[in-house]
């Protein structure tokens, strides 16, 4: 089941792009130990993704960013986030939400 913030950010999206298309989408996970978020990468690298490891700006967490293509549809966001937080869990990290890349309603 989709999170209502994930519905708001899926009505936003709408707005400004063609939610027909594939579009880029990138989670955040927060690790406290660097094992944990390599652990996690080589998970999502297994999987598919594309994905980046760095000590966070606060220099206190581990960052992974995942990146993956897929149709923004409440289902399939829903079902990333499911996974996502699970994946977080499993490694005593934290998920923190995604973002999506804009696919122009107009061609350019």
């Amino acid at each position: 089941m989709i999170k209502p913030e994930d519905v708001q950010v899926l009505q936003e999206l709408s707005k400004v792009s063609n939610l027909a298309f594939k579009h880029e989408v990138t989670h955040y996970l927060y690790f406290r130990k660097k094992n944990n978020a390599a652990t996690t990468v080589r998970e999502l690298k297994k999987a598919g993704f594309e994905v980046e490891s760095n000590l966070s700006a606060d220099r206190s967490t581990w960052l992974v960013l995942a990146k993956h293509q897929i149709g923004p549809t409440e289902e399939a966001i829903a079902d990333a986030v499911i996974r996502m937080e699970e994946l977080a869990e499993k490694h005593t990290g934290q998920y923190d939400g995604w973002e999506a890349g804009v696919v122009p309603k107009q061609p350019v």
